[in-house]
């Protein structure tokens, strides 16, 4: 039986031959266009479509079997694309893009002047800055992850050492 997960998205019509403007999930591309079929909910039916060709690199321009015109790739349009999981290698079926930030995910922090110590539980970005929520204890603090206040970093261990201003952590 299918077994049918997230794959991309389709987007807007292009051209009066039918293609549609597809982007995919970066991890399940290679897959996709190995395979050549995608499926598309219709009427609450997962309906094959087969890839005829495919154009770009990113963001896809992807012309479907069957689909000749700019009226029925409408229909299509702004839907979600699935793919059968079944035949899927277990590094494609991560669903989320790979986040280089996750990498700090349970690093203890500690700061060198204080001795404060925490475990890092989450790692968020916000404009023009990126916070660690740390733990401690029962309470969970945000510490700005600022290259400037970094003294070491030792991945073996998964320890940040770092020299926080006066005061940050009274807040």
């Amino acid at each position: 039986m299918i077994q049918l997960i997230e794959a991309g998205h389709t987007y807007k019509v292009h051209g009066i031959k039918g293609d549609l403007v597809v982007d995919f999930k970066k991890t399940l591309q290679k897959h996709i266009l190995k395979t050549g079929v995608v499926f598309i909910k219709q009427e609450g039916n997962a309906v094959p479509f087969f890839i005829e060709s495919v154009k770009g690199n990113d963001e896809f321009l992807i012309k479907f079997k069957e689909v000749d015109s700019p009226e029925f790739a409408r229909k299509l349009s702004n839907q979600i694309v699935y793919i059968d999981s079944r035949n899927l290698n277990a590094e494609h079926l991560n669903d989320e893009e790979p986040d280089e930030n996750n990498a700090l995910l349970s690093f203890v922090i500690e700061d060198v002047v204080s001795g404060f110590k925490g475990r890092i539980k989450d790692i968020e970005e916000f404009p023009g800055q990126l916070m660690a929520l740390v733990e401690i204890g029962e309470k969970e603090v945000m510490i700005p992850i600022h290259e400037d206040w970094i003294v070491k970093i030792d991945e073996k261990k998964k320890q940040i050492q770092v020299e926080l201003p006066d005061g940050l952590l009274d807040l």
